[in-house]
Protein backbone atom coordinates (compact mmCIF):
# COMPACT_ATOMS: atom_id res chain seq x y z
CA UNK A 1 0.00 0.00 0.00
CA UNK A 2 1.35 3.40 -1.03
CA UNK A 3 -0.06 6.62 0.42
CA UNK A 4 0.51 9.80 -1.58
CA UNK A 5 -0.27 13.09 0.14
CA UNK A 6 -0.77 16.18 -1.99
CA UNK A 7 -2.43 14.12 -4.69
CA UNK A 8 -4.21 17.21 -5.95
CA UNK A 9 -1.01 19.24 -6.34
CA UNK A 10 1.06 19.85 -9.46
CA UNK A 11 3.15 16.70 -8.96
CA UNK A 12 0.38 14.50 -7.54
CA UNK A 13 -1.13 12.96 -10.67
CA UNK A 14 2.32 12.29 -12.11
CA UNK A 15 3.31 10.45 -8.93
CA UNK A 16 0.17 8.32 -9.12
CA UNK A 17 0.98 7.35 -12.71
CA UNK A 18 4.50 6.34 -11.68
CA UNK A 19 3.15 3.40 -9.64
CA UNK A 20 0.99 1.41 -12.07
CA UNK A 21 -0.35 -1.85 -10.69
CA UNK A 22 0.29 -0.73 -7.12
CA UNK A 23 -2.40 -0.18 -4.52
CA UNK A 24 -2.30 3.58 -4.07
CA UNK A 25 -4.26 5.73 -1.63
CA UNK A 26 -4.33 9.42 -2.52
CA UNK A 27 -4.90 12.18 0.00
CA UNK A 28 -6.08 15.46 -1.49
CA UNK A 29 -6.42 18.87 0.11
CA UNK A 30 -9.34 19.06 2.53
CA UNK A 31 -9.57 15.32 3.20
CA UNK A 32 -7.43 15.41 6.35
CA UNK A 33 -5.58 18.06 8.33
CA UNK A 34 -2.09 16.61 8.64
CA UNK A 35 -1.19 19.09 11.37
CA UNK A 36 -3.75 17.35 13.63
CA UNK A 37 -2.59 14.09 15.16
CA UNK A 38 -6.12 12.65 15.32
CA UNK A 39 -6.61 13.21 11.60
CA UNK A 40 -3.30 11.54 10.82
CA UNK A 41 -4.19 8.61 13.08
CA UNK A 42 -7.38 8.05 11.06
CA UNK A 43 -5.44 8.32 7.82
CA UNK A 44 -2.99 5.67 8.99
CA UNK A 45 -5.84 3.14 9.19
CA UNK A 46 -5.01 2.28 5.56
CA UNK A 47 -1.66 0.92 6.89
CA UNK A 48 0.63 2.25 4.14
CA UNK A 49 3.96 0.52 3.59
CA UNK A 50 5.25 3.60 1.74
CA UNK A 51 4.27 7.23 2.27
CA UNK A 52 5.17 9.82 -0.36
CA UNK A 53 4.63 13.15 1.32
CA UNK A 54 4.13 15.75 -1.40
CA UNK A 55 1.65 17.95 0.46
CA UNK A 56 2.72 21.19 2.06
CA UNK A 57 2.71 24.96 1.93
CA UNK A 58 4.69 25.96 -1.16
CA UNK A 59 3.85 29.58 -1.93
CA UNK A 60 7.07 31.40 -1.03
CA UNK A 61 5.45 34.73 -0.22
CA UNK A 62 2.68 33.13 1.86
CA UNK A 63 5.28 31.24 3.87
CA UNK A 64 7.15 34.48 4.52
CA UNK A 65 3.96 36.21 5.64
CA UNK A 66 2.82 33.27 7.79
CA UNK A 67 5.98 31.51 8.98
CA UNK A 68 4.27 29.64 11.83
CA UNK A 69 1.73 28.20 9.40
CA UNK A 70 4.57 27.23 7.06
CA UNK A 71 6.26 25.32 9.89
CA UNK A 72 3.00 23.63 10.80
CA UNK A 73 2.29 22.55 7.23
CA UNK A 74 5.83 21.57 6.24
CA UNK A 75 7.38 20.31 9.49
CA UNK A 76 4.59 19.35 11.90
CA UNK A 77 2.56 17.45 9.30
CA UNK A 78 5.68 15.49 8.41
CA UNK A 79 6.41 14.62 12.02
CA UNK A 80 2.81 13.46 12.55
CA UNK A 81 2.99 11.12 9.56
CA UNK A 82 6.42 9.76 10.48
CA UNK A 83 5.57 9.05 14.13
CA UNK A 84 2.21 7.45 13.38
CA UNK A 85 3.02 5.24 10.41
CA UNK A 86 3.79 1.62 11.20
CA UNK A 87 7.38 0.74 12.15
CA UNK A 88 9.50 -0.34 9.22
CA UNK A 89 7.56 1.68 6.65
CA UNK A 90 9.32 3.84 4.06
CA UNK A 91 8.87 7.61 4.16
CA UNK A 92 9.54 9.75 1.09
CA UNK A 93 9.64 13.51 1.60
CA UNK A 94 9.43 15.83 -1.39
CA UNK A 95 11.64 18.77 -0.48
CA UNK A 96 12.96 21.71 -2.47
CA UNK A 97 16.12 23.29 -3.85
CA UNK A 98 15.30 26.37 -1.74
CA UNK A 99 16.98 24.75 1.27
CA UNK A 100 20.26 25.87 -0.33
CA UNK A 101 22.00 29.18 0.48
CA UNK A 102 22.45 32.20 -1.75
CA UNK A 103 25.88 31.04 -2.88
CA UNK A 104 27.25 29.69 -6.14
CA UNK A 105 26.21 26.15 -7.04
CA UNK A 106 25.95 23.43 -8.02
CA UNK A 107 25.09 22.54 -4.44
CA UNK A 108 25.90 19.24 -2.76
CA UNK A 109 23.45 17.73 -0.31
CA UNK A 110 25.27 19.08 2.77
CA UNK A 111 25.29 22.70 1.52
CA UNK A 112 22.16 23.85 3.35
CA UNK A 113 21.38 27.42 4.40
CA UNK A 114 17.90 28.61 3.41
CA UNK A 115 17.33 32.35 3.21
CA UNK A 116 13.55 32.50 3.44
CA UNK A 117 10.75 31.03 5.57
CA UNK A 118 9.72 28.53 2.91
CA UNK A 119 13.21 27.05 2.69
CA UNK A 120 13.59 26.97 6.47
CA UNK A 121 10.23 25.22 6.94
CA UNK A 122 11.08 22.61 4.30
CA UNK A 123 14.47 21.97 5.88
CA UNK A 124 12.69 21.49 9.21
CA UNK A 125 10.41 19.04 7.42
CA UNK A 126 13.46 17.13 6.15
CA UNK A 127 14.73 16.76 9.69
CA UNK A 128 11.34 15.48 10.81
CA UNK A 129 11.32 12.98 7.92
CA UNK A 130 14.79 11.75 8.89
CA UNK A 131 13.37 10.38 12.15
CA UNK A 132 12.20 7.46 10.01
CA UNK A 133 15.06 5.00 9.57
CA UNK A 134 14.07 4.39 5.93
CA UNK A 135 13.62 8.04 4.97
CA UNK A 136 14.18 9.24 1.43
CA UNK A 137 14.40 13.01 1.04
CA UNK A 138 14.11 14.35 -2.51
CA UNK A 139 15.45 17.85 -3.18
CA UNK A 140 14.18 19.00 -6.52
CA UNK A 141 12.45 21.52 -8.75
CA UNK A 142 10.16 20.75 -11.64
CA UNK A 143 8.06 21.97 -14.54
CA UNK A 144 5.59 20.51 -17.03
CA UNK A 145 1.93 20.74 -17.94
CA UNK A 146 -0.28 21.34 -14.92
CA UNK A 147 -3.27 19.04 -14.56
CA UNK A 148 -4.70 21.11 -11.71
CA UNK A 149 -7.39 23.63 -12.52
CA UNK A 150 -6.33 27.11 -11.52
CA UNK A 151 -2.66 26.25 -10.99
CA UNK A 152 0.19 26.77 -13.44
CA UNK A 153 3.73 25.52 -13.45
CA UNK A 154 6.61 27.81 -14.43
CA UNK A 155 6.63 26.36 -17.95
CA UNK A 156 2.84 26.83 -18.25
CA UNK A 157 3.20 30.48 -17.28
CA UNK A 158 6.09 31.03 -19.68
CA UNK A 159 4.28 29.40 -22.62
CA UNK A 160 1.08 31.32 -21.89
CA UNK A 161 2.98 34.62 -21.68
CA UNK A 162 4.86 34.05 -24.92
CA UNK A 163 1.74 32.81 -26.74
CA UNK A 164 -0.26 35.88 -25.70
CA UNK A 165 2.52 38.27 -26.61
CA UNK A 166 3.15 39.28 -23.02
CA UNK A 167 6.67 40.28 -22.08
CA UNK A 168 7.24 39.37 -18.42
CA UNK A 169 10.68 39.65 -16.88
CA UNK A 170 12.89 36.55 -16.78
CA UNK A 171 16.12 36.56 -14.82
CA UNK A 172 19.53 36.01 -16.36
CA UNK A 173 21.23 35.28 -13.03
CA UNK A 174 18.76 32.86 -11.39
CA UNK A 175 19.90 29.31 -12.10
CA UNK A 176 18.14 25.98 -11.55
CA UNK A 177 18.29 22.27 -12.45
CA UNK A 178 14.63 21.29 -12.97
CA UNK A 179 13.08 18.11 -14.33
CA UNK A 180 9.84 17.47 -16.14
CA UNK A 181 7.29 16.19 -13.62
CA UNK A 182 6.92 12.90 -15.47
CA UNK A 183 10.68 12.30 -15.35
CA UNK A 184 10.85 13.26 -11.68
CA UNK A 185 8.03 10.91 -10.73
CA UNK A 186 9.66 8.03 -12.59
CA UNK A 187 12.94 8.70 -10.78
CA UNK A 188 11.15 8.74 -7.43
CA UNK A 189 9.66 5.34 -8.28
CA UNK A 190 13.15 4.06 -9.13
CA UNK A 191 14.55 5.30 -5.81
CA UNK A 192 11.68 3.72 -3.89
CA UNK A 193 12.25 0.41 -5.69
CA UNK A 194 15.94 0.59 -4.78
CA UNK A 195 14.97 1.40 -1.18
CA UNK A 196 17.38 4.32 -1.29
CA UNK A 197 17.86 6.01 2.08
CA UNK A 198 19.07 9.54 2.76
CA UNK A 199 18.99 12.90 1.00
CA UNK A 200 19.31 13.13 -2.78
CA UNK A 201 19.42 15.98 -5.25
CA UNK A 202 17.09 14.85 -8.03
CA UNK A 203 17.58 17.34 -10.83
CA UNK A 204 18.77 17.65 -14.39
CA UNK A 205 22.33 16.68 -15.25
CA UNK A 206 24.88 18.89 -16.92
CA UNK A 207 25.16 22.66 -16.60
CA UNK A 208 22.41 24.54 -14.80
CA UNK A 209 20.34 27.01 -16.79
CA UNK A 210 19.16 30.51 -15.99
CA UNK A 211 15.41 31.16 -16.01
CA UNK A 212 15.92 33.45 -19.02
CA UNK A 213 17.86 30.79 -20.95
CA UNK A 214 15.21 28.21 -20.03
CA UNK A 215 12.50 30.39 -21.56
CA UNK A 216 14.66 31.04 -24.63
CA UNK A 217 15.01 27.28 -25.22
CA UNK A 218 11.33 26.76 -24.50
CA UNK A 219 10.30 29.46 -26.98
CA UNK A 220 12.51 27.95 -29.69
CA UNK A 221 11.14 24.46 -29.02
CA UNK A 222 7.50 25.61 -29.17
CA UNK A 223 8.00 27.99 -32.10
CA UNK A 224 6.96 30.99 -30.02
CA UNK A 225 8.08 34.59 -29.89
CA UNK A 226 11.62 34.59 -28.53
CA UNK A 227 11.67 38.27 -27.58
CA UNK A 228 11.07 38.95 -23.89
CA UNK A 229 12.48 41.03 -21.08
CA UNK A 230 15.67 39.86 -19.38
CA UNK A 231 17.36 41.30 -16.32
CA UNK A 232 19.37 40.45 -13.24
CA UNK A 233 17.59 39.63 -9.99
CA UNK A 234 17.39 42.77 -7.89
CA UNK A 235 16.54 43.31 -4.21
CA UNK A 236 13.05 44.53 -5.15
CA UNK A 237 12.27 41.85 -7.75
CA UNK A 238 10.20 39.79 -5.29
CA UNK A 239 8.50 40.44 -1.99
CA UNK A 240 10.52 37.58 -0.49
CA UNK A 241 14.26 37.07 -0.88
CA UNK A 242 15.22 34.21 -3.18
CA UNK A 243 18.60 32.60 -3.92
CA UNK A 244 20.31 33.33 -7.22
CA UNK A 245 21.72 29.84 -7.76
CA UNK A 246 19.58 26.78 -7.04
CA UNK A 247 21.56 24.42 -9.23
CA UNK A 248 22.10 20.96 -7.78
CA UNK A 249 24.98 18.49 -7.98
CA UNK A 250 23.56 15.04 -8.81
CA UNK A 251 26.78 13.06 -8.24
CA UNK A 252 25.29 11.20 -5.27
CA UNK A 253 22.34 10.09 -7.41
CA UNK A 254 24.69 8.94 -10.17
CA UNK A 255 26.51 6.70 -7.68
CA UNK A 256 23.30 4.66 -7.49
CA UNK A 257 23.54 4.12 -11.24
CA UNK A 258 20.82 6.68 -11.96
CA UNK A 259 21.44 9.15 -14.77
CA UNK A 260 19.20 12.15 -15.31
CA UNK A 261 18.52 14.03 -18.55
CA UNK A 262 19.75 17.51 -19.42
CA UNK A 263 17.44 20.49 -19.07
CA UNK A 264 17.30 20.88 -22.84
CA UNK A 265 16.22 17.26 -23.12
CA UNK A 266 13.49 17.85 -20.55
CA UNK A 267 12.22 20.95 -22.36
CA UNK A 268 11.88 18.80 -25.50
CA UNK A 269 9.25 16.72 -23.64
CA UNK A 270 6.85 19.65 -23.49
Amino acid sequence: MILITGGGGLLGSYLIEAFPGQQVVVMNRGMHDLTRKDDVKRLMECKPEVIIHAAGMTNVDECENRPLEAVAQNRDSTMNLVTQMHPGGKFVYISTDMVYPDTMGPHLEHDVGPINAYGRSKLAGERAAAVNARHLIIRTNFFGPSRVEGRRSFSDWAIESLTNGHTPLFFTDVFWSPLHMKTLSTLIRTLVDKDAVGIYNVGASGPAMSKAAFVQHLAFHKGLLEQFNKAALGPSSFKTQRPHDLSMDVTKLMKLGILTPSIVGEIAKL
